[in-house]
């Protein structure tokens, strides 16, 4: 299985890449993976001029580093979109590559199943698409535009939505045994999708389940941007008291 993985984070050793290196190793050996990390690559924004539709069909006039995705998009039998929240959506780089694939579909128009207008595809393959986030925010319903937004790219490249794999309260991830239980949960969702081609709602739902006490999270992070002895001593102590608490059980256990 040919997978393409579309890296929006800015960050090197991003939280976002972390977790979809965690899918693509559950998949096992079934994966044949391929990242891009389209921070390091220098991609122009789409000018509309519309030349791959008239003048050189399914031929982009900008010649960048976009030329090294297309082939990959095209043969990709699972299309990941890696990107943590931004202002309430993609990062521009993801936007960025995606403007960029207009030469991939035709001009003329044609309905699809649900009567809505699309561009059909020059090559048709039926193909996978994934959602993989991450968000400093610790509500989970921060991911409800990016989803949505994820929702009509799948619908516009003809690709099926498998799901989203996401996670907030992400200023938390590099504190140590936070998120244990989650990277195992993602390496299974990986490998479940390898054996079946799809996750299911539940163990994705179990995935977004949010990590901490919304209050103490921001305690938390606020005391870190604070800075100072002061503030880092207090954001170390209240994650020593967060993850004592979550590893306590509960009551009647």
């Amino acid at each position: 299985m040919k997978v393409l993985i579309l890296s929006g984070s800015p960050r090197l050793k991003s939280s976002t890449d972390k977790l979809a290196e965690l899918f693509v190793t559950g998949m096992g050996e079934a994966a044949q993976g391929v990242t891009f990390k389209l921070s390091q690559m220098k991609i122009h924004p789409c000018t509309g001029c519309l030349s791959c539709w008239t003048k050189t069909p399914g031929e982009c006039a900008i010649h960048d580093d976009m030329y090294h995705i297309y082939p990959h998009w095209e043969e990709a039998d699972l299309i990941i979109l890696a990107s943590p929240v931004y202002v309430d959506g993609f990062t521009g780089t993801i936007k960025n590559a995606l403007d960029r694939l207009i030469p991939l579909g035709e001009p003329l128009m044609a309905v699809d199943s649900e009567g809505h207008s699309r561009h059909p595809a020059r090559i048709e393959k039926q193909r996978k698409m994934l959602l993989i986030s991450t968000c400093g925010f610790p509500e989970a319903d921060t991911f409800d535009s990016i989803k949505m937004h994820f929702q009509a790219i799948c619908k516009n490249m003809h690709a099926e939505n498998v799901g989203a794999i996401t996670i907030s309260a992400a200023g938390m991830m590099d504190a140590p045994h936070f998120f244990d239980e989650k990277i195992e949960l993602v390496k299974k969702a990986g490998k479940l999708f390898s054996e079946n081609g799809k996750i299911s709602e539940e163990l994705l739902s179990e995935i977004s389940k949010e990590i901490m006490d919304r209050h103490e999270y921001r305690e938390i992070v606020n005391a870190f941007f604070q800075g100072g002895i002061w503030g880092n001593l207090k954001a170390a102590f209240k994650s020593i008291h967060a993850m004592v608490k979550m590893r306590k059980p509960p009551k009647g256990a």
